[in-house]
């Protein structure tokens, strides 16, 4: 599955929001802890967009797959019905 660029943003921010938290606990700021565990849930949340991105470009390629096949085989089988009818005059 490919990556998408908001899972990469997203888990980056996601990243710097715990290490913010983690500085506002350690110092005992509670505006850096309640910023840096919102930025964590924003990116938390851009992460899964980009998850569910990725998901449905993959599907989407999928499905182009398997339709592009099905419709060889159609054609196939009409090539095969065609050579079976009686030719008209």
């Amino acid at each position: 599955m490919a990556i998408d660029k908001h899972q990469i943003k997203g888990r980056i921010k996601q990243a710097k929001g715990s290490v913010k938290r983690a500085a506002g606990k350690a110092t005992g700021k509670t505006k850096l802890r309640a910023t840096g565990a919102i930025e964590a849930q924003l990116g938390k949340a851009e992460a899964a967009y980009g998850d569910a991105r990725a998901t449905a470009k993959s599907a989407a390629r999928t499905v182009a797959k398997r339709v592009k096949t099905a419709s060889k085989q159609v054609s196939k089988l009409a090539r095969k019905v065609r050579a079976k009818l009686p030719r008209s005059r």
